[in-house]
Parts: C-alpha cells; sequence; structure tokens
C-alpha cells in the first residue's frame, strides 16, 4: 500500500524547453513567455514527483511503522523501555530476532512461546569487539566459559580445556626437527635439503651445506634450518615447517624423504589410567616471578618429593642434589655420616683406529638414552662432572668413566659401521666421597683426588691448615714459612747444569752437536688450515705411533736448525713432537731408543691443560718422569712454558706455565717464557686460535736460534737504553766469519771517552758478517752499529732474527707522545749506504747521529734478539760496538731522527717513515707553508697513504696516492674533534637493548669513521650469523668493515661484520656458551 494519498498534477503535453539564455537570465519586463515554455515547465514537475512517489513506496519507512527494503528486510521500531531501537521483524518467525539498540549494539534473541523475544537471554556485539552470550556451543557442544578470556601466544594449540581428555592442552613449536644418520661424510661433501608443502609434488625451497667448513645454513624466515657437519656427524638435522616433506641430498644424488617431528614447548597430560597428571617441558623449566624477577616462592604441599624416581631427604633447609646417589643421615650420631656414590663405567670394546666415532648409551627406566660420542685419540674427556667418558686411545680395549646407578646396562655403536656391543651389567658402585667418623678421628675418604679451589676451579688465596703437624703417609712433612727458601736451600740435582755447559760447548766450538725439540702439536708443527700446509710427518715415534695430522709449511726446529747452521753448520735440530700429547701419554711413544741429544728443549702443557682428568700434580710428576730420562740419556734441558692461545686468556695455560717456571728452578734449567717470546707477533702467524702456520713457527725458531749463539742463554746479554755492546768476543760473545779481522788504533773509541790508550775495532771486509745476541730487557729498543767507513762508500745490512716477520710495537709507547706520530712496524732488515754516511760527518754511521727514519731498527718487545751486519761493499768498514736507545725517547721527544731538514724534492718519492719538513719547497705538499710533520705509509702495487700535518696552522691533511688512478694523488684536509652525533639502532632478530646501555652509531665529522657504543641483551643464540640491525640509510659507506667484540657471561669474542651495500649489522658468535649480550663498542674505517 502506498504511503502518499494526494493525487499529482499530471500534465502530459511536453512543450519545449527555453533556450539557457533564459533559463540562466528569466523572464525580462514586459515580457511575454511562449505557450510551449510552460508546457515543458508543468510536464517536467510532473515527471519528476511520479518517479519520487514509485520509489518510495519501495524503499522507504511507511505510514504504519513498517520499513521495506525491496522486499529484503522488514523491520519495525519497538518500544522495550527505549531501549531496542530497531528489530528485524521477519526473523521472529524463524525462532529469533535481531535488533540494533539506541547505543549501537547488536543482539540476538530467541523468541519465547508468544512469538515475542526473550531479550534476558540475548548475545550482544558491542562496538569494541565485547561478546556477551549466554549458552556458547560450537557443532552442538556447550563450551566452558571463563570470567576472562584466555590468551594463547604463538605455537599451536590443540586438546580440550577442562575436560576429561588424555592430553587436556598443549603447545607446538610451528617448525618441527628432522634427523638422518647416514654416516660421516668425508670434507668438501655438499649436502642438500629440500621442502615442499606436503600433498604438492614441487620442491619450493631448498638449503646447502658443505662438510667441515664449520657453517651451518638458515633460511632468511628462520624457520628452515640445516646444522653444521664436521668429518665426525653422521647426522643430518636441523628445523623445518610443520606440514612439509623434506629429501636431502649428497652431492647432488638425492637420498631419503622424510617429514618434520612436532616439537613440543609444554603438554598437560595424564597416564592411561587416569591416576597420574603431568606436566611436560620441551626446554628447561623456570619458576620465577613475572619478567623473570625472584618470585614470592613455590610451596609443594605433597606427602614426598621425588627426583628421578627417587625421594628427595627435606629437613630445614633445601637440599641440593648434583648426581649420584646420597645415604646416610646429615647432622646425626652416626658412625657414618654423609656418603656419596656413583656408578664405575667399564665398558669393552675392541680397539679402534684414531679417528673412530663412538657413540656411548645407557639403559635406563626400559630405554637407551643419554648418549655421549667420543673420538678416538681426542684427549678431551666427554660428559658432565656426574656422567663423562675417559679419553681413549687406538690402544684402549675398555670404555671407562663415571655414569648414574640408574643404568642397568651400557650400549657402545661404531658410529660408521653400526656395530655395537652391549653389556647387561648395572653400573658397579664408586664410593666419591665419605665422611665418617672412627671413635676420636674423623675421616674425609674420597675416590680419587681431592683439589682445594675457588669456584670455576679458580686459585683461592690460601688453605689454612691450624695443625700442629701434617703427615703424608704416615711421615711427618717438613713446613716452611717460605717455601722458595726452602728449595733453594735444598740440595737441587746439579746434574743439568753439567750436561747444559758440555752441550754449549760443542756448540761453541762448531762441533756437532744434537738439539732435541720434545713437545706436543705446537712442536710438531700442527696446521690443517693454511693453504701451504704439508702431509703428515711419514717418520713414526719411537714405538711405532704415527702421525696422523697434517703439518705447516715449516716447524719451529726446521727454522731452529736453519738459522744456527748459518753460523753453527755441524749443529742438526730433531723433532720429538706429536699433536695431541700430554706429560703423560708422551712418555710411552718416545721410550726406548736414545736420541744422542746434546740439549733438549720440552714444551709441554697446553693439552694438560686442558684434561679434565689430569691434575696439576699428574702434570708435574708425569713431567719429571720425561725430565729424569732425558737426563739419564746425557741431554741437558731447556724448558719453553706453553703459549698461551690467540686472544691471550687462556688462563688455565698459565697456571700450567707457573708450574712450569718451578721445575725449571728444582731442575736449575734455563727456561723460556713462550707468551713473552710470541707477544706482538700479528694474527696472520696463526692457522686457528691455538697453532701457528709457517710464518708463526718459522718466527718461533729464528727467535729460539738467539739462545744458542754467542754466550747463550746460560749467559745472556741483557741490555736497556744507552747499553752498548762491544766487539770484543769476551766482553760480547759475538760470532763472526773468515773475512773480519780485529785491528786496534789510538784513533778509535774506546769505552771510556777520557780513556788514553788503543780502541778496538772489527774489520768487517767484503763478506764480512758478525752476529750479535742479546736480551732486551724493555719493549721498544732502538739499536743501530757505530761504523766509520774509511772510504767514504757504504753498503752494509743489517738483519734482524734471521729475517723473522717482527712483532708489532709495544702498545705502551704508541700512546701519550709529544706528538700524535705512531711509530712504524720495526724492520726484519735494512741495507745502508753511502747516502746514510752524510748525517753527522763524512764518514760515520752511528745511533746519535742524523738517520732516515725509514732505516731505523728496533726490538719492539722485551726478549731475545739476533742481529747480523754483514758488508756487502768493495771497501771494508771499522765496526766499534752496538748502541742502545730508548726508541720512544730517540723518535718522539728528539726530533733529530725524523728531521729532513730543508727538503726540496717530492715527498712522494720518500720511503714509508715518518719526517719533519723546514721549507716550502717540497713538492706535492697540500699547503705552500714550511714546518710541516710528515707520516708515509706504503701499499702494494706503489701506493701509498701520507698523513701531513700544518705545524702553525694545526690543521692535518691526509692524502691517498695510487699512481693508476687518473688523479694519483687526493688530499683531504681531516676533521676536528667535533662532537659526534649517536643515533639509536632498532635491534631485531634476538637482540634488545641493555637496560639504559642503548646500542648506538655515529659517523665522524669527516665521514670516514664509523662508531659503535652500547650493550645489547641476546636471546636463542646459534652459531650462525645474524642480522643485529641496520645502519641508517643516510650513512655513507665506501667499503665493508669488520671488528671483533667482546661478549657477557663468557671470555670469548663475537666478530661483527659491517655490509658496505645493505648497511646490515650482522654478528656471529664464537662461542654460544654462557653469553648474554654482546657489547657492541667498535671504530671502523668505512670512507677512503
Amino acid at each position: 500500500m502506498g504511503i502518499f494519498t494526494k493525487v499529482l498534477p499530471e500534465w502530459l503535453k511536453p512543450g519545449t524547453k527555453p533556450p539557457s539564455g533564459v533559463i540562466s537570465g528569466g523572464w525580462a519586463a514586459n515580457q511575454k513567455p511562449p505557450a510551449d515554455y510552460f508546457n515543458w515547465f508543468f510536464n517536467t514537475t510532473f515527471v519528476a514527483l511520479q518517479e519520487i512517489r514509485e520509489v518510495a513506496d519501495k524503499e522507504f519507512i511507511k505510514r504504519d511503522g513498517s520499513i521495506t527494503m525491496t522486499s529484503a528486510l522488514k523491520f519495525a521500531t519497538v518500544a522495550d523501555g527505549g531501549n531496542i531501537a530497531v528489530i528485524n521483524e521477519g526473523s521472529k518467525t524463524n525462532g529469533y530476532a535481531t535488533a540494533i539498540t539506541k547505543a549501537g549494539i547488536i543482539v540476538i534473541a530467541p523468541t519465547g512461546s508468544d512469538g515475542n523475544p526473550d531479550w534476558t537471554k540475548q548475545l550482544s556485539l558491542g562496538r569494541t569487539g565485547i561478546l556477551d552470550v549466554y549458552g556458547l556451543t560450537i557443532k552442538g557442544e556447550a563450551l566452558a566459559l571463563a570470567k576472562d578470556y584466555l590468551p594463547f601466544v604463538g605455537g599451536e594449540m590443540s586438546g580440550t580445556i577442562a575436560s576429561a581428555a588424555a592430553t587436556p592442552m598443549q603447545a607446538r613449536l610451528p617448525n618441527g626437527s628432522y634427523a638422518w644418520n647416514r654416516g660421516k661424510q668425508p670434507a668438501g661433501t655438499v649436502v642438500k635439503v629440500e621442502l615442499r608443502i606436503t600433498g604438492t609434488t614441487v620442491y619450493t625451497r631448498f638449503l646447502e651445506i658443505t662438510v667441515g667448513s664449520g657453517e651451518g645454513a638458515v633460511a632468511q624466515e628462520g624457520d628452515f634450518s640445516i646444522d653444521a657437519m664436521g668429518v665426525n656427524d653422521g647426522l643430518v638435522k636441523g628445523i623445518a615447517p610443520m606440514g612439509t616433506t623434506l629429501r636431502y641430498s649428497i652431492n647432488g644424488v638425492a637420498m631419503t624423504l622424510g617429514t618434520p617431528v612436532a616439537r613440543y614447548w609444554y603438554r598437560v597430560t595424564r597416564s592411561e589410567d587416569g591416576s597420574k597428571a603431568y606436566l611436560q617441558f620441551g626446554a628447561p623449566l623456570d619458576f620465577s616471578g613475572i619478567d623473570g624477577t625472584i618470585g614470592a616462592g613455590v610451596n609443594f604441599i605433597q606427602s614426598h618429593l621425588r627426583f628421578n624416581g627417587r625421594d628427595v631427604a627435606i629437613k630445614d633447609e633445601v637440599l641440593l642434589l648434583a648426581g649420584g646417589e646420597l645415604t646416610g643421615t646429615i647432622h646425626t650420631r652416626a658412625s657414618i655420616a654423609y656418603t656419596g656414590k656413583v656408578g664405575s663405567i667399564k665398558h669393552y670394546i675392541n680397539p679402534q683406529a684414531t679417528g673412530t666415532v663412538i657413540r656411548f648409551e645407557l639403559f635406563i627406566d626400559g630405554a637407551w638414552g643419554r648418549p655421549l660420542d667420543i673420538t678416538v685419540g681426542d684427549t678431551i674427556t666427554v660428559g658432565t662432572s656426574d656422567y663423562f667418558i675417559d679419553p681413549m686411545t687406538n690402544a684402549t680395549s675398555y670404555i671407562t668413566g663415571i655414569g648414574p646407578l640408574e643404568a642397568t646396562k651400557t650400549r657402545a655403536t661404531v658410529i660408521e659401521t653400526g656395530a655395537n656391543t652391549v653389556s647387561g651389567a648395572a653400573l658397579p658402585v664408586l664410593w666419591w666421597l665419605r665422611i665418617l667418623r672412627n671413635f676420636y678421628d674423623t675421616c674425609i675418604q674420597a675416590g680419587k683426588n681431592i683439589i682445594f679451589s675457588g669456584y670455576g676451579n679458580a686459585q683461592l688465596e690460601k688453605v689454612d691448615f691450624k695443625t700442629k703437624s701434617l703427615t703424608r703417609n704416615g711421615k711427618e712433612i717438613a713446613i716452611s714459612e717460605d717455601v722458595d727458601t726452602a728449595i733453594t736451600k735444598a740440595k737441587l740435582p746439579a746434574k743439568n747444569v753439567e750436561l747444559l755447559s758440555a752441550g754449549f760447548e760443542k756448540i761453541r766450538k762448531g762441533n756437532a752437536a744434537k738439539i732435541l725439540a720434545y713437545g706436543d702439536s705446537l712442536t710438531y708443527g700442527y696446521d690443517i688450515y693454511s693453504t701451504d700446509k704439508r702431509p703428515a710427518d711419514t717418520v713414526a715415534t719411537s714405538n711405532g705411533t704415527k702421525h696422523t695430522r697434517e703439518r705447516a709449511s715449516t716447524t719451529y726446529p726446521e727454522a731452529l736448525e736453519a738459522s744456527l747452521k748459518q753460523i753453527y753448520p755441524a749443529i742438526t735440530v730433531q723433532n720429538w713432537g706429536y699433536s695431541g700429547d700430554t706429560v703423560l701419554s708422551s712418555y710411552a711413544k718416545w721410550d726406548g731408543i736414545n736420541p744422542g741429544a746434546d740439549v733438549t728443549l720440552f714444551m709441554l702443557g697446553h693439552n694438560d691443560s686442558k684434561n679434565a682428568t689430569e691434575t696439576i700434580a699428574d702434570f708435574v710428576a708425569g713431567y719429571k718422569k720425561i725430565i729424569d730420562r732425558a737426563l739419564n740419556w746425557g741431554s741437558g734441558v731447556i724448558f719453553l712454558t706453553p703459549p698461551k692461545q690467540q686472544n691471550g686468556t687462556d688462563f688455565t695455560v698459565d697456571t700450567y706455565s707457573q708450574a712450569v717456571l718451578q721445575l725449571a728452578k728444582e731442575y736449575r734449567a734455563p727456561v723460556i717464557d713462550m707468551a713473552e717470546l710470541t707477544a706482538g707477533i700479528s694474527a696472520d702467524c696463526y692457522s686457528d686460535s691455538v697453532h701457528f702456520n709457517g710464518k708463526g713457527y718459522d718466527y718461533i725458531g729464528k727467535k729460539l736460534a738467539s739462545i744458542f749463539i754467542n754466550k747463550s742463554i746460560l749467559n745472556m746479554n741483557k741490555v736497556k737504553e744507552h747499553d752498548s755492546l762491544t766487539v770484543t768476543r769476551e766482553n760480547s760473545g759475538i760470532q763472526f766469519n773468515e773475512n773480519c779481522s780485529y785491528s786496534t788504533s789510538e784513533y778509535f773509541p774506546t769505552e771510556d771517552s777520557v780513556e788514553v790508550g788503543k780502541g778496538n775495532a772489527l774489520v768487517l771486509k767484503t763478506g764480512g758478517k758478525v752476529y750479535f745476541s742479546f736480551y732486551a730487557s724493555e719493549d721498544n729498543l732502538l739499536f743501530l752499529p757505530s761504523i766509520y767507513a774509511g772510504s767514504k762508500t757504504l753498503n752494509l745490512k743489517m738483519e734482524v732474527n734471521f729475517s723473522a716477520e717482527p712483532a708489532n710495537t709495544a702498545i705502551t709507547y704508541a700512546f701519550n707522545t709529544t706528538n700524535a706520530r705512531s711509530m712504524n712496524k720495526p724492520l726484519k732488515s735494512a741495507i745502508y749506504t753511502t747516502a746514510d754516511l752524510n748525517w753527522y760527518n763524512a764518514s760515520a754511521l752511528y745511533i746519535d747521529g742524523r738517520i732516515n727514519a725509514s732505516k731505523l731498527m728496533y726490538a719492539p718487545r722485551k726478549g731475545y734478539y739476533t742481529i747480523s751486519i754483514e758488508n756487502l761493499d768493495t771497501y771494508a768498514v771499522n765496526l766499534f760496538n752496538f748502541e742502545f736507545r730508548n726508541a720512544k725517547a730517540a723518535m718522539f721527544e728528539n726530533n733529530f731522527l725524523y728531521t729532513l731538514g730543508t727538503y726540496a724534492g717530492d715527498i712522494l718519492t720518500l720511503q714509508p717513515g715518518n719526517y719533519e719538513v723546514y721549507n716550502s719547497n717540497a713538492v706535492n705538499m697540500p699547503f705552500a707553508t714550511g714546518l710541516a710533520s710528515i707520516e708515509i705509509y706504503g701499499g702494494g702495487s706503489g701506493r701509498k697513504i701520507l698523513k701531513v700535518k700544518n705545524l702553525v696552522s694545526n690543521v692535518t691533511w691526509e692524502g691517498i696516492y695510487n699512481p693508476a688512478a687518473t688523479t694519483p694523488l687526493v688530499w683531504n684536509q681531516m676533521a676536528t674533534n667535533d662532537p659526534l652525533t649517536w643515533t639509536r639502532a632498532t635491534l631485531k632478530n634476538g637482540y634488545s637493548h641493555f637496560g639504559t646501555s642503548y646500542v648506538q652509531t655515529a659517523i665522524s665529522a669527516d665521514g670516514k669513521m664509523l662508531y659503535g657504543c652500547g650493550t645489547g641483551s641476546v636471546t636463542g643464540i646459534t652459531g650462525a650469523e645474524v642480522e643485529a640491525f641496520v645502519l641508517p640509510t643516510s650513512y655513507q659507506l665506501d667499503f665493508s668493515a669488520a671488528a671483533s667484540l667482546p661478549v657477557q657471561g663468557t671470555a670469548g669474542t663475537a666478530r661483527v661484520l659491517i655490509d658496505a651495500a645493505t648497511k646490515s649489522v650482522k654478528v656471529s658468535m664464537g662461542s654460544t656458551t654462557n653469553v648474554t649480550g654482546v657489547l657492541f663498542s667498535f671504530a671502523v674505517p668505512i670512507r677512503y
């Protein structure tokens, strides 16, 4: 029924539409409109009104209150106290009604028997998403509702809450784990894992790794990975998304299909009979307050508490138990007050070849588990303090160690072949500690050794025995308040002194003599990473043990022999080093055959310091056994302390070095501090963090040569600044060849400048060569010979340590200098020519003269040095002595060593070094004034970096010289010390700011340096490289950079890599153990 009652003013004649000018301008005064214009107006009005009526009858609210929308819906307003505003009238016949309240809330309610909605049972949905419902069901099943909503974050939720289901609640990680056991693969094998969605046929993603590279692979999404594989690893394993199918291939050959196994991070479940409930966790469980704070406490209201199926005794205080079994009663009158016992492992297995990987397992509670993998030949104990396996050799026929008493049998499997042996007996009891009494005596009994130490095996400040007497095996021990004094007063063996003296006499006289180098992998020359490495030594040990490890291009005994043969041609050096040896394993390998050595160099202790089953006492006792054998063989002994690792933080090695020092005192033997000898050598001398490469071993051998030359280590010349060594053999013990001879003259200098008499000189004819050996008692000791060339021509070569690669400058002299120059890296050789004679007078060359800075030579660190001086000229020269000065004072406090005077040449022709220029005629200077300091550093292909400071304006310039560039020399004024602008980094992938120590970066004012500061906490650490943050887009980087960063929680380091193209800052961990954060403190160059 229509809602309009009035009749439309019908007008059917269309007429004519007036022109646009009339429509816009209207009628003029006294103008008579044409009739057709009126017909058009009346007709158009009629048609428009008719259209409005027709639409309104269909789409709008009717006068009876009903609403019709093209007949699809029918609404009606109701007067329910003003609450319900609009109701879907048509829905009431279907058993429910839908309405919109005046507050804008959608409500649904069932209709009652009277056909009207029952609003007391309504479901409402508010504008903020609040759902209010009475009687909620899913598929006809009622759901239990709580007062508050229950949030679930991450993983997968399954099961039924608050029901009788066996597993009412569990949370699964989105990514499952996979593993294939295919046995060991050789280094270089490419392992590929592909992934496809289950149900499809196309593999859409893949990852690859190389066996032996030490690197795994992780997809960018982080949900797909392959763990790194070594040559002894038999498992291909990693993680992959659930719902996928995997296959892997070896060197391109497809092998096996598989699917990921679900990883649950917690489950609430029950036993089949319903008698027990379980909380199961896939990771360690922490009971704590919110955000990891200390909670108010955990109260177990239980009749008993069990640990691994055994009752835990509880008294007034919490009792912490770690491994083994606790029996007896504490704080009682029992004769045995406290006992602790563990299981003793002794499992027979046929002897296996070195390198074989054996998996050892325990049978506990009806299942095999707790596997430990041990490699035959390794010296490291595998496992933990309560369950471990002792190291095995290729002759070992029993697997021994300590394990839990719950194990009822054991199994050993050779990984490569799958062959295994099973022992069906339970582990026998081994008492590891008992505290008991026998009338008045209290006894502490241990299964093996008792060690008094601080936490982490640190040294205690002292152990105080308040006792009247101290006995050992029933015999009283003499106690002295000063142990060193007691040792000194004791009668020590004199045999070593006699043997060393005899051995050095043979060497000094040039007779045939043999030096034996005895030790571990550092003596053998272990190096498996360098490209120039050699195969394993084919000469077996005395008992027939073959070497299995590759060697460096040279070993320290080889370098020692080559150096000494330049002076003593009849000398030989024999290598008795074996990789992995300790003092206990070494003795048998070299027993039975006397090598006939005159002097033996012992360097052991590095592997001993890593052997958890060996104590210091074992080390000392074993070392003494080896030393006594050498003395009985007729060889004098010299000790070398074990070198520290590359980062210098191996405090365990330092402890064993102290033991070596005490042994040297006891045997009256010389000792070489190898930490001092290797201090400052560059990183490219190492093949890994412990072992050296050919360059490093060459350095050690050539440095050690000094202790055998001239007066030797038995009476070595120790020098400091302002000392000098004369050319007389009685005083300096120099060595020289047949082209040298002594000369005396009243014109030659004497040791006392006012002394009347004749001075001595060593005349170096053509080919004459002289060797000085000394011990530098201080760092950065400058040296130069005092030379007189009567012919006024000179061609003199000076060489340090047989041209071994020099160590870096001691840091103590690189700061707080009078000008901001740093010292050049020491030279290993230099040639002095006629031009170098013109600084002091026409014929003299010595250390207080004006010498070109690029030819200055110095000893950068304390230690032993050998300097050779050789005359290459056709004319003889006179050598008077060898002078020493403090390099810091000479180079930084007295500028004469840097002065070139009025230099008018091209500074690009100068050799790398430090100079000062005092006039304005120097070519290629960045400014046209005099008085400038210059630093020049050389590079490959003739390239140089120059740093010039105007000493008048105090402005510094940096120049880059590249002869191959279009513009060979480019100068840039260096920035002033303007404050840095720091930008806080946006951290990701497990990294977060540590408190207020925000991780920030800044660019230097000249744009050439990138700085970092702050600490980032880190979770979820893996061995993979992880992007921690990205640098701001405004930063400009010409090249990538890298730096080492300290970490929190351990003594290791992390490596930060800064990519110039992506500005990504990635971090890789040297070790993931106990790491909690990274200190992003670095300063690296990033622009030319």
